[in-house]
């Protein structure tokens, strides 16, 4: 028989990290759902949130773990108390830390939900991979019980590529006037001046890159846009506190390149089993037209080639750049359950309404503009 518990207090929450840790690392699961990922997010985006934590359990042990949190959204005039997984934070791939997704597991996970003592109008997850079973066992589950109105809809997908056995053979795959103009921009590097790379391993400690990397960032568009790691203490202490857990765990990867000494492109993020998370990168401003991205990108892919990580996975919004590096992608699909509150059957009547006047769409790409990303809120 499955049980729940529901969990408020930090330290007793903190009693759970290394059961939480043993569960992420027992099998392929998303990087937001990391211990890692749940404590730089707890210590930065949630101060003074509603957060808890439900653990599920059997005999044999835990079978779940759950990180929750509830906040204020404002859709079509309503103040809506949403409730979500906190990875929701973060516009990665949605999961849950669940041994499996059977029958019960998922019906005492929703009974859970259903019965927090805290009020909330909808539960939200939006970028459930679209093959995702555990998505289906929801659905399935929902539709059995009439009490609750739910939606599942199609969402954007996002890019992967993958890398193979080696950077020749990924080269191979690509067009020639993709190798054309990545040797031009090379050639192109080397010729203003020294080019060199630092990796992961050439560091004794996160706070040493991590300096570099803020300084690339404040010298980038995304810092005047609002989007860089620079743009608010939040995000900064955030990236800062992921990186230094991630680092000190073996499973932070990075790259900087540098031009004449001077630090002018990076890449990082973080590898599980034989896959890459592109978490953040960016370049300077100034050296723009030589495409340093694209020939640190490059260098990065050989990279993970090398130490035999099979795919690099771009988590997050479909961008047009990505496309030129591969053909692969994931579509996903958004989970929203409306609770029985008033609010929560106006916001499912309108959105019901609004449905009805959106004309079908066929399942096709639309590229996001980075410029179009809206800056975080301070």
């Amino acid at each position: 028989m499955i049980s729940y518990e529901i969990i408020e207090e930090l330290d007793k929450i903190k009693e759970y990290y290394g059961k939480w840790d043993e569960l992420f690392n027992s099998r392929e699961y998303e990087a937001s759902l990391s211990l890692d990922w749940t404590d730089a997010l707890l210590k930065t985006h949630l101060q003074g949130a509603s957060f808890f934590l439900v653990v599920l359990r059997d005999a044999n042990g835990i079978l779940g773990i759950v990180p929750l949190c509830i906040k204020e959204v404002k859709k079509y005039g309503l103040l809506l108390l949403t409730l979500l997984p906190i990875s929701e934070y973060f516009n990665t791939h949605s999961d849950l830390l669940l041994t499996n997704s059977s029958e019960e597991l998922v019906e005492v996970l929703l009974k859970a939900l259903f019965n927090l003592k805290n009020k909330w109008d909808v539960f939200r997850i939006n970028r459930f991979v679209e093959n995702n079973p555990l998505l289906d066992r929801i659905a399935c589950n929902l539709k059995n019980n009439a009490a609750f109105n739910f939606e599942i809809r199609r969402a954007e997908p996002s890019f992967f590529i993958q890398l193979g056995n080696s950077y020749d053979d990924y080269l191979k795959k690509k067009s020639a006037n993709f190798r054309y103009k990545l040797k031009s921009i090379v050639k192109k590097m080397h010729s203003i001046g020294d080019v060199a790379f630092l990796r992961t391993q050439d560091f004794h400690d996160f706070s040493e890159v991590y300096n570099i990397i803020l300084s690339i960032e404040r010298n980038s568009w995304k810092h005047k846009h609002g989007t860089a790691i620079t743009s608010s203490e939040k995000q900064q202490e955030f990236y800062r506190v992921l990186g230094q857990s991630a680092f000190n765990k073996g499973w932070l990867r990075l790259c900087i390149l540098f031009l004449n000494r001077e630090p002018i492109a990076f890449e990082m993020g973080l590898v599980k089993g034989q896959k890459y998370y592109g978490v953040h990168g960016s370049y300077n401003e100034k050296y723009k037209k030589e495409n340093p991205g694209t020939m640190l990108l490059a260098q990065f892919i050989e990279d993970l080639i090398h130490e035999g990580i099979k795919e690099y996975d771009w988590f997050g919004e479909p961008f047009e750049f990505q496309s030129r590096w591969t053909d692969k992608f994931r579509w996903h699909r958004s989970l929203l359950i409306y609770n029985n509150t008033l609010k929560a059957k106006l916001f499912f009547i309108f959105n019901t309404l609004k449905e009805k006047m959106i004309h079908d769409v066929k399942k096709q790409i639309v590229f996001r503009d980075p410029r179009d990303v809206r800056p975080e809120k301070k």
